[in-house]
């Protein structure tokens, strides 16, 4: 007789010993599983590719409209004194003040950028020179 033939009384896996076929099975089974999850995720993945895209850039674009708030202030005093200190660079600008609206859309396609929020701040700036 073999040692093997004898039960071990502590081993604890005795019962749930597999052949080389059963650990294949298994195996197949396992990736297959595997398989199916991966593809599951990636079509939930395309079809909710631009929501989760809006969500993760969210904070990005919520910054960099402030930065350019910020940077639109920023330089706008600036021109501001520019023009009080000295009035004599305004006539060089040469920037027919007819171009600008009175009125700016808040939701047009460059609600952002940076000149249709200037052009408020330019338009009284020339009226209080005279220069409307």
């Amino acid at each position: 007789m073999k040692y093997d033939d004898y039960p071990d009384p502590e081993d604890m896996f005795a019962d749930t010993r597999m052949t080389f076929g059963e650990h294949i099975e298994d195996l197949r089974n396992h990736l297959l599983r595997a398989i199916k999850g991966f593809l599951l995720a990636m079509v939930a993945s395309f079809l909710f590719a631009a929501p989760i895209l809006r969500f993760m850039t969210a904070p990005i674009d919520r910054e960099l409209a402030n930065y350019h708030r910020r940077t639109q202030a920023r330089r706008t005093a600036e021109l501001v004194k520019l023009f009080e200190h000295q009035p004599e660079l305004v006539p060089r600008l040469r920037v027919p003040v007819v171009l600008f609206p009175r009125k700016l859309s808040d939701d047009g396609p460059n609600a952002k950028a940076v000149l249709p929020s200037l052009i408020p701040a330019l338009i009284d700036l020339f009226e209080d020179l005279g220069l409307e």
